[in-house]
């Protein structure tokens, strides 16, 4: 009777270490931007209780930084961006961690997309700026060698509409 005690502990215990789950998790940041992790059942427990702690602690940390931002000189004229508390969300739970790391690799174009999107929209600012930056100075060019010209006398001055 011991031995068969025994033996259901013991497979018990061997059961529930293999039944350990495994998560896919999708964690959105204060920015809401997102990554997915894999994680096993205490790392998600570990993060779900730090999110929770941070959840309390957000709307009075919120209100102190945007005090902190007003009284700083070279950001008071800017506005102070838009955030939210950082949130987490299981996408899906395996038993095995084989299958959580194969369907974790099917999320690598969803986790490389955000650096995708961000370096795109980077890259669209930098060419605007550029040619706003060229248009200026296209414009400067231009009156500068009207007056150039006016200031020699080449060309009879005149104000618009009045010739």
């Amino acid at each position: 009777m011991k031995t068969i005690t025994l033996l259901l502990l013991m497979l018990t215990a061997t059961t529930s270490l293999a039944m350990e789950s495994h998560s896919i998790v999708k964690i959105s940041g204060f920015d809401k931007s997102s990554e997915y992790r894999l994680l096993n059942s205490e790392e998600l427990k570990a993060l779900q209780a730090e999110l929770r702690e941070e959840s309390r602690h957000f709307p009075r940390a919120l209100v102190a930084a945007k005090q902190e931002w007003a009284k700083d000189e070279t950001k008071k004229r800017k506005r102070f961006p838009m955030l939210t508390k950082r949130s987490l969300r299981v996408v899906r739970s395996y038993t095995k961690p084989e299958d959580a790391e194969k369907k974790m690799e099917s999320y690598a174009p969803e986790i490389e997309e955000p650096v995708r999107r961000k370096k795109k929209e980077e890259d669209k600012k930098a060419i605007a700026a550029a040619e706003k930056k060229a248009l200026k100075q296209a414009a400067v060019d231009m009156v500068a060698a009207h007056i150039k010209t006016l200031s020699e006398g080449k060309v009879k001055a005149s104000t618009p509409g009045t010739e």
